[in-house]
């Protein structure tokens, strides 16, 4: 897992070469005007969804993680807590990987405080718990890149 700010998002440059593609268009992009919707940068290989949803309390929120796709969390507006927890601390509630290459899980994590500007990457082995209100609900714009393993 990975979390900082995008303007620092050179200095993970080289992890992967769709990594740096993917953090290249978020720092170049203004998400302002795009609807929300899933677009493709790259086919299959990298694409990208627009959100935009409440915060929810933390019992609405689930513990996930993906086989097929490293996940790239930006936060466009607004301000929420994701949770991060190594999957093999985890228990594995519900395998929905064919569905939608999803792994749900039961346990505990750390949160971060996510807010605008803020961008997190979550790996395969990286269970995440993304929307998590702080203290209220409240508007969130997120870019969401998955980017092929």
């Amino acid at each position: 897992m990975i979390y900082d700010q995008l303007h620092n998002a050179k200095l993970y440059y080289g992890i992967n070469p769709r990594l740096d593609t993917a953090l290249d268009f978020l720092l170049n992009t203004d998400f302002s005007q795009i609807e929300p919707g899933r677009y493709e940068l790259d086919g299959e290989d990298i694409y990208y969804l627009i959100q935009e949803y409440q915060s929810k309390q933390p019992e609405a929120a689930k513990w996930e993680s993906h086989k097929r796709y490293i996940d790239i969390q930006y936060i466009v507006s607004g301000t929420e807590q994701m949770g991060y927890a190594p999957i093999h601390e985890m228990e594995l509630v519900q395998d929905a990987l064919e569905v939608k290459d999803c792994l749900y899980y039961a346990g505990e994590g750390s949160m971060i405080l996510a807010k605008a500007g803020t961008f997190a990457v979550f790996f395969p082995e990286d269970a995440h718990r993304p929307g998590v209100m702080v203290g209220a609900p409240e508007p969130v714009k997120k870019v969401v890149v998955k980017i092929k393993v």
